[in-house]
């Protein structure tokens, strides 16, 4: 038994295989047709279409992206303000708000808190006190997996230039 194996492994590594180079018995490569590979439709050059031309491969025109119409109220604020702001759609792509499952405004600004309501998700946003001036993007992810991106939500302008959220453009206090 101890000889029987090591003589069986020697036989199975003299086994190989015979490569023929011979395509087929009757082709002849000076014949064009003979081929197996060289059928009359085969398209070799793709851009050499007749009319019409029946391949697929050209620009499939997408459609558009839905418009949810996402809003911030109000759309500004200045650097270093924490305040509460109101996200809602009145797109012509209206969707649900419940269906949002992630938020992000680009930029040093943070959302610290949500809270759902009817008709608007209120967000408790924090402005960083060295924030860069201008317009922040807002990123939203939904729960079907697709996201929206909205430009210029929120605008931050330099602390006590009389931007603050929520305050008026007259200096008047609306609480009174």
């Amino acid at each position: 038994m101890r000889i029987a194996l090591p003589i069986m492994a020697f036989g199975l590594a003299l086994q190989g295989c015979i490569i023929y180079d011979h395509d087929c018995p009757g082709c002849d490569p000076d014949r064009p047709g003979d081929r197996p590979d060289d059928y009359p439709d085969r398209d070799d050059d793709p851009d050499d279409c007749e009319s019409p031309c029946d391949d697929d491969t050209g620009d499939v025109e997408q459609p558009p992206p839905p418009d949810y119409g996402f809003y911030l109220t109000p759309d500004e604020a200045e650097q270093g303000q924490v305040f509460i702001a109101s996200l809602r759609a009145d797109g012509e792509d209206a969707v649900d708000l419940a269906s949002i499952t992630d938020l992000r405004l680009f930029g040093e600004v943070e959302i610290l808190a949500s809270d759902l309501r009817s008709s608007e998700l209120l967000l408790t946003v924090q402005v960083a006190g060295d924030a860069a001036l201008g317009l922040v993007d807002l990123l939203v992810e939904l729960d079907d997996g697709s996201a929206a991106f909205e430009d210029g939500v929120l605008e931050i302008f330099p602390a006590g230039s009389g931007h603050e959220a929520g305050g008026t453009d007259d200096g008047s206090n609306p609480c009174e």
